[in-house]
């Protein structure tokens, strides 16, 4: 199996701009900076297990483990999408409206102070 490498400049330059946002946040006073290190830890733990579950996907080169890694993929994209809009967006209390949108069409119960 022929790996790809991945050099450190490769990883400085997408870190260099988590980082430029955790300043922004700090000096637009945004209060953001929380949550972006939980998602990055988040998202790094979450890259380096998929990783390993295709590393193994790969060596096993078996129809059965292949066949259940999809199952498993589908049960969760159907989960995911299955609960409509994220919890976050639903907090921020945000409504976003199309260009010649009506307010209830989209959301009616968001659309009391239009």
């Amino acid at each position: 199996m022929t790996y790809i490498q991945i050099s450190y400049g490769n990883l400085v330059l997408p870190a260099l701009l988590v980082v430029m946002d955790g300043v922004f946040s700090l000096v637009l006073r945004l209060k953001l900076e929380k949550q972006l290190a939980i998602a990055t830890v988040r998202m790094v733990v979450q890259l380096v297990l998929v990783g390993y579950v295709l590393t193994f996907l790969f060596a096993a080169v078996s129809p059965l483990w292949t066949a259940l890694a999809a199952l498993i993929m589908v049960f969760f994209a159907s989960r995911r999408s299955s609960r409509g809009r994220s919890a976050a967006f639903r907090a921020s209390g945000s409504t976003v409206l199309a260009p010649g949108a009506r307010c209830s069409q989209l959301v009616p119960s968001r659309c009391s102070h239009f």
